[in-house]
This record gives C-alpha cells, sequence and structure tokens, in this order.
C-alpha cells in the first residue's frame, strides 16, 4: 500500500513538472506578442530584421510556436504516466527513446517548413506544422521523463513540478508581467527587445517563478488563483497555510 502511494505521488509530480516545463515555452511564444504589435499582424518588427534576428525567430518557430499549448494541457501528459503504468502492469518496459526516435525528425521536419515557408501567413507550413507538432511535442515530454527518472537528473522534476502545481497562478503572473513591461499601465517598453531579448526575458522570469512557486508551496497549499477557484469551486473556503 505505502509503494503505490509513493508511486501515486511520484505520477502527479511527474505531472506537475511537465506542466511547469510547459510554463516556459507559452510564456516564450507570448512574450512575443506582448513586446510588439507586428507578430499579431504577421508581420517583422522592421527595427530587429538582422540576420540574427531571424535565426532566433526561425528557432523559435522550429522549436517553440505552436508545440507547448500541447504540453500544457493536463490530460496530453497525464496519458504518457498512464503509458508508464500500463507497461508496468503487463510487464513491459515502457520506452520513450521510441518517442524521441520518430517524434524528433519527423517534428523538427515540421517545424523548419513552418519557419521556412514564413509562419502563420503559409497555409501549407501551418498545416505541416499543426500535423507534426504533436510528434515534437511527444518526443519532449519523453525525453524530460526520462530526464526526471534517471537518479543523476531527478532533481529536474522538483525543480519544475512547484509551478506546475500551481500552473494557474504562474500563467496569470506571466500575463500581468507582460502587461506591466511592454504596455503603458507599466513601463511601456513594446517594441524595444529584441527577439533574443525577449526570450531571455522569458527565460528570467520564468526561473523567478520557478523559485517563487517552491517558496510559495513550502508555505501554502495553493496558489493564490487555485485557492480562489477552489473556494469557488466548492462555495467553501479552503485552508490555506501548510499546518
Amino acid at each position: 500500500m505505502a509503494e503505490q502511494l509513493t508511486e501515486a505521488r511520484t505520477r502527479v509530480r511527474d505531472v506537475d513538472a511537465l506542466r511547469g516545463f510547459a510554463l516556459l515555452g507559452i510564456f516564450i511564444v507570448n512574450i512575443t506578442f506582448m513586446a510588439s504589435g507586428y507578430p499579431g499582424s504577421l508581420v517583422t518588427d522592421p527595427a530587429f530584421s538582422s540576420p540574427f534576428d531571424d535565426v532566433v525567430r526561425a528557432l523559435s518557430s522550429v522549436f517553440v510556436d505552436m508545440k507547448f499549448y500541447l504540453l500544457f494541457s493536463f490530460l496530453f501528459g497525464y496519458s504518457f504516466t498512464l503509458q508508464v503504468e500500463a507497461a508496468a502492469r503487463a510487464g513491459a518496459a515502457f520506452a520513450p527513446r521510441r518517442l524521441q526516435w520518430i517524434g524528433f525528425p519527423v517534428g523538427i521536419a515540421g517545424g523548419v517548413t513552418y519557419a521556412l515557408g514564413g509562419g502563420n501567413g503559409n497555409t501549407l507550413a501551418v498545416a505541416a506544422s499543426i500535423a507534426t507538432a504533436p510528434l515534437l511535442t511527444s518526443a519532449y515530454v519523453a525525453t524530460l521523463l526520462r530526464v526526471m527518472h534517471h537518479p543523476r537528473t531527478a532533481f529536474v522534476r522538483d525543480a519544475l513540478a512547484p509551478a506546475g502545481r500551481i500552473a494557474l497562478t504562474n500563467y496569470l503572473a506571466q500575463a500581468l508581467f507582460g502587461l506591466l513591461v511592454f504596455t503603458g499601465v507599466g513601463l511601456g517598453l513594446a517594441g524595444t527587445f529584441s527577439p533574443l531579448a525577449t526570450t531571455g526575458l522569458a527565460v528570467f522570469f520564468y526561473a523567478v517563478q520557478l523559485a517563487g512557486s517552491a517558496w510559495w508551496l513550502r508555505r501554502f497549499r495553493y496558489g493564490p488563483a487555485e485557492w480562489l477557484l477552489r473556494w469557488i469551486t466548492n462555495a467553501r473556503r479552503p485552508a490555506w497555510r501548510v499546518a
């Protein structure tokens, strides 16, 4: 019984960690639209049109765009942990390498097609990305699960899981961060960040969220948004602080 409870906790932390990881990819995509009005119009910002800027945008198109919204889905990540359990019950080994062998080459090929085809402005390029993004996302998940279950890199799960556990709070915090940095409500810095600087800003704030999430959950049971949602759903104020 104790062993089953331990396995269940591990499974839940896997899902939390996957969602925590997805927060970074989603933020890198979203902050691009926060930082400049051009991407929303499917136009390259003329202030950042150097070859280096184009390379950064292309890398985002290949590896990030249209991939992490899939990963953020709870059921998508959860299905992988269910496969692990099903394989264990059947006495077979779950083989994430197969997902990597197929997902990375096919998914990256679709991403390259999307990037070279001009992104959202090309219907065929978008279709190729939509068709292959699930495979690349699957390869990401398989790789991350392998990393998290290796003795030497199991700390990755512990680092990511708290952010995923309060994913709604973190997602809203990212939106608020973009609002305060790029709009007139705050600093009004829209149009001043290059593609690389925008990505770097997203990674920096995400790192702050990882540390902040771990700190918060040592003191509270839920994130603020999760706590409020639980209160509304159950029509009863839930306990907040960790006993």
